[in-house]
C-alpha cells in the first residue's frame, strides 16, 4: 500500500494531469470534425492515460471512488466560486488556494485509507472544463505553451479566378496616406521609467496632451515593463491629437521588448457597458466612449431595447448625432465618385452619407439586407420604415470640391444615392495620422471569463467586466491610421475600430487568456484592412463586427490556438436601431475558422447584409457535412437542445417576475415556446435567406470534404483542391494604388 507521504504529492500530480484534459478533445473521437490532432491533444489523452494507470494501481472500491470523485468535483467548485469572488490578479494567490485544497483533500483521503487518484483528477478536470469560468486557467495548461503553424495546402496548383465586374471594390481599403513624425519623444526624459512599481498613466497622459498641442511627434518607449491604470480609477490613455505615435524598442530578432501593463479593469457599468474604454482608446474628445454616435432616427420613438445577456442594462436608443451640413439633391447611381448638394461651404474633408428609408415598408432596409419580408422578431429592422431610419450611413473622405454644388468622394458609392431617400452630409471631425507600432500590450486580467457571465453565480458587474472590463486598442474616430508589429495578451476584447476608415492593422498577435471579442469592427467602421495577424487563444466573437461597417478587408488571419476549440466568423447586426448591419466586406485567405455565425441580440438581427465575400479560406474545426452558413438563433427543428432553452427561459422569466403561482409558471413556459417556436419552425429555404447575395470562391477545408452548400450561396468556385490569387491584391493592382 502506498503511505499517505507519498500519496498526498501524488494527489497534487494527478491534479495537474487533470488539468491537461479537456472535453472537447473527445469530440475529436468522433470522426465528425475536420481538426487536426496535435500535441494538444496527445498530451491530454497521454494525461489521461497516466490517471488510469494510476488508478489502477491504487486499493479503492468502485463504490467509494465514485463517492469520493463527487467531493472532488463539489470541493473545486467551491474553490472556483471563492477564488471568482476573490477577484485577485497574483497567479500565486490562486495557486496557494488550489493547492491548499488538493492537499487537504489528498491528505483526508490517505488518513482515512482511500488511496484513489481519480477524485483528485477529476478536481483539476473542472478547473480545465468549467463552462462557469476560471480564474488562472491557462498557466496550468500545457497546450496553451504551444504554437500550431497553419496547414499546408494539399495542392499548390494555382488557380487563375475571373475577377467578376458584380464584384464589391475593396481596393480602398487601408491607410493611404501616412507620414513619419519628426521629433522624438523617449519617455524615460519625461519621469516614465521601466520596472518601476509606481502607476506611470498620469506623465504618460501629459507627454501625450503635450506632443500633441505641439503638432505631434514619436514618444517611444526603451525596453522593459511599464505599469499603468494601478490605482483602481479605471483611467486610460487618450490619444486626442492627430500625428501621434507610439513605438517601442525592438531586440536584435525584431521582437518588441517594450512592455505596456494594465493593472485594472475598465468596465463601465453604466447603460451601454460595451463602450467601455480600451486601455488605449483615441479620439475620446469627440466621442466618448459611452455613447453610440450616428445618425438618428427621422421620426424617432424612444423604445427601450435590452438583450437576455446578463451585461445589458438595456438601452433608450440615445445617439451623439452629427450636424448636417447639406442635403444631397440629384440623384447618383451606384459605381459614381460625384455628389450634388445644396452646399459645399460647411463640408470637411470626412463626411457621413446618410440615406434613409422613405416608406412604411422600409424597402431600402430590405434591398440593404436583400430580404423580401422582415420578420416580427427583428425589432430594429421593423422600426426602420415607419420611423424613417437612415440605415445606410457611410463614413467617406472627400477627395475634392468641384465647385460650391458638387463633391467628389475618393471611391465610388456602394449603391445608388437616390433623392427620394432624402439623403444628408454631415461633416465629421476625425484624427489622422496616428500610429502604435513595436509593442507588447498586456494586462494583469485574472482570465476569469464566461460569455455573458451567469445568473446566480455572477453578479451582473462580475459579468460586464468579464465581457467589457479588459480591452486593449480602440481605434475611434481616426482615419489614415496604422497598428503594426504588436503582441496583444491577456485581454478579453483585443482590438476594435470603431467610427474610424482606413486603419491598417497589421503584424500582430494576439494570445494569453480566452475572451469575449478578437478582432472587431464596430458601427461606422469603413475601408479598413486587416492582414497577417495571428490568434493563439479562443475568443467568444472571434472576427466580424457590427452596425454601418463596409469594405472592411481581413487577409491572412490565422487561427492557430493549440487547444481544439472551433471558432466561427461572428456579426452581429445593426449595433444600433437606426443602423443597419455590415455589407462588402472581404473575408480572404483565413484560416482556422469554422463556419460564418450570426449572433448578438435577436431584436438586432438579421446579423449582415449584401455584399460579404469570402475569398481563398481554409476552414477548419466545421462539423463533417455541416452548412457553413449558422443563424444563431434559428433551426429547423424544436430539438432536445431547444426544449432545455425553453426549460431555462421559463426558469429565468419565473425569477424575473416573481412568478410562482402555477399559473403564472405556466404562462411563462407558454411564453418561451411561443418565442422558441417563432424562431425554430422555418422551411429549409427560409433558413437559408437570412443570407443573401454572398460571394464565396475557394473555400477549402483541412479534410478536403465541402460543405453542405447553402440554396443562398451565390459561389464562383466550390473547389477545395486549389489555391486563388488575393482578391485585394488583384484589386489594388488592377486600380495601380500605392496602399502603405
Amino acid at each position: 500500500m502506498i503511505g499517505s507521504v507519498v500519496f498526498v504529492p501524488l494527489g497534487v500530480v494527478a491534479w495537474l494531469m487533470g488539468i491537461q484534459v479537456s472535453h472537447r478533445d473527445f469530440l475529436l473521437l468522433t470522426m465528425r470534425y475536420d481538426y487536426r490532432m496535435g500535441m494538444a491533444q496527445c498530451i491530454s489523452f497521454a494525461g489521461l492515460l497516466a490517471v488510469m494507470a494510476l488508478e489502477w494501481v491504487m486499493p479503492a472500491s468502485a463504490m467509494t471512488t465514485v463517492v469520493l470523485t463527487g467531493a472532488g468535483l463539489a470541493v473545486a467548485f467551491v474553490v472556483e466560486w471563492v477564488l471568482a469572488r476573490l477577484r485577485s490578479s497574483r497567479l500565486a494567490v490562486t495557486l496557494l488556494v488550489r493547492l491548499l485544497s488538493v492537499l487537504l483533500m489528498a491528505a483526508v483521503m490517505a488518513a482515512c485509507g482511500a488511496m484513489t487518484v481519480l477524485p483528485l483528477a477529476a478536481m483539476g478536470w473542472y478547473v480545465r472544463n468549467s463552462g462557469l469560468g476560471v480564474v488562472h486557467r491557462n498557466p496550468f495548461v500545457l497546450a496553451c505553451r504551444l504554437r500550431r503553424s497553419q496547414v499546408a495546402r494539399r495542392n499548390n496548383r494555382v488557380a487563375q479566378v475571373e475577377i467578376s465586374p458584380s464584384m464589391p471594390d475593396f481596393s480602398h481599403a487601408g491607410c493611404q496616406r501616412h507620414g513619419e513624425p519628426s521629433q522624438r519623444y523617449v519617455v524615460t526624459d519625461y519621469g516614465i521609467v521601466p520596472g518601476s512599481d509606481r502607476d506611470q498613466i498620469e506623465p504618460l497622459q501629459a507627454l501625450l496632451d503635450r506632443v500633441g498641442q505641439l503638432g505631434g511627434g514619436t514618444i517611444f518607449f526603451p525596453r522593459g515593463k511599464y505599469l499603468f491604470n494601478k490605482c483602481g480609477k479605471k483611467r486610460f490613455l487618450r490619444i486626442n491629437y492627430s500625428h501621434i505615435t507610439l513605438e517601442g524598442e525592438l531586440n536584435a530578432a525584431g521582437r518588441p521588448v517594450a512592455q505596456l501593463v494594465n493593472c485594472g479593469s475598465l468596465d463601465r457599468g453604466h447603460a451601454q457597458p460595451w463602450l467601455s474604454p480600451f486601455f488605449i482608446t483615441t479620439g475620446e474628445q469627440l466621442q466618448p466612449s459611452n455613447q453610440f454616435w450616428g445618425l438618428q432616427f427621422g421620426r424617432w420613438h424612444q423604445v427601450e431595447m435590452q438583450s437576455d445577456s446578463m451585461s445589458d442594462p438595456g438601452s433608450d436608443g440615445s445617439l451623439l448625432s452629427p450636424k448636417v451640413s447639406t442635403r444631397v439633391t440629384t440623384t447618383s447611381p451606384k459605381g459614381d465618385d460625384v455628389l450634388h448638394v445644396e452646399s459645399t461651404a460647411n463640408v470637411g474633408r470626412y463626411i457621413l452619407l446618410g440615406i434613409y428609408n422613405a416608406d412604411d415598408e422600409a424597402t431600402l432596409l430590405k434591398d440593404i439586407l436583400g430580404q423580401p419580408r422582415l420578420r416580427p422578431e427583428w425589432k430594429a429592422a421593423m422600426r426602420a420604415g415607419v420611423e424613417r431610419a437612415p440605415s445606410l450611413q457611410w463614413l467617406v473622405e472627400v477627395k475634392q470640391v468641384l465647385d460650391e454644388h458638387t463633391l467628389q468622394l475618393v471611391q465610388p458609392l456602394w449603391r445608388d444615392c437616390a433623392v427620394e431617400n432624402s439623403p444628408v452630409v454631415c461633416s465629421v471631425e476625425m484624427l489622422e495620422d496616428i500610429t502604435i507600432r513595436n509593442l507588447r500590450l498586456s494586462s494583469r486580467w485574472n482570465g476569469l471569463f464566461r460569455h455573458h457571465g451567469c445568473r446566480h453565480y455572477y453578479s451582473v458587474p462580475q459579468a460586464q467586466e468579464m465581457d467589457y472590463g479588459w480591452n486593449a486598442i480602440n481605434l475611434k474616430r481616426v482615419a489614415h491610421a496604422v497598428v503594426e508589429d504588436v503582441v496583444i495578451e491577456n485581454f478579453t476584447n483585443p482590438l476594435c475600430v470603431t467610427d474610424s476608415r482606413n486603419v491598417t492593422c497589421r503584424r500582430i498577435g494576439i494570445g494569453g487568456y480566452d475572451g469575449h471579442q478578437g478582432l472587431k469592427v464596430y458601427s461606422h467602421a469603413c475601408d479598413n484592412l486587416f492582414s497577417d495577424i495571428n490568434f493563439y487563444s479562443h475568443f467568444a466573437d472571434m472576427m466580424g463586427g457590427e452596425g454601418n461597417a463596409y469594405g472592411n478587408v481581413f487577409t491572412r488571419i490565422h487561427y492557430l490556438n493549440p487547444c481544439f476549440h472551433p471558432v466561427e466568423y461572428d456579426f452581429h447586426g445593426f449595433s444600433e436601431a437606426p443602423f443597419s448591419p455590415p455589407c462588402y466586406n472581404l473575408f480572404e485567405q483565413v484560416y482556422g475558422f469554422a463556419a460564418i455565425h450570426s449572433s448578438g441580440p435577436l431584436h438586432m438581427q438579421p446579423a449582415c447584409g449584401r455584399g460579404n465575400v469570402w475569398w481563398n479560406c481554409v476552414q477548419e474545426g466545421e462539423r463533417k457535412g455541416g452548412n457553413l452558413l449558422h443563424q444563431g438563433h434559428y433551426d429547423v427543428r424544436l430539438t432536445f437542445k431547444n426544449h432545455l432553452a425553453i426549460v431555462a427561459r421559463t426558469v429565468l422569466a419565473v425569477v424575473r417576475r416573481r412568478a410562482l403561482s402555477p399559473g403564472s409558471m405556466k404562462q411563462c413556459y407558454h411564453d418561451a415556446l411561443h418565442a422558441k417556436r417563432a424562431a425554430c419552425l422555418l422551411t429549409v429555404d427560409e433558413y437559408a435567406q437570412f443570407y443573401t447575395d454572398f460571394h464565396f470562391c475557394g473555400i477549402q477545408t483541412v479534410s478536403d470534404t465541402a460543405f453542405t452548400q447553402s440554396p443562398s450561396i451565390h459561389a464562383a468556385h466550390w473547389n477545395t483542391a486549389i489555391s486563388i490569387p488575393s482578391l485585394y491584391d488583384a484589386q489594388l493592382s488592377h486600380h495601380s494604388r500605392d496602399v502603405d
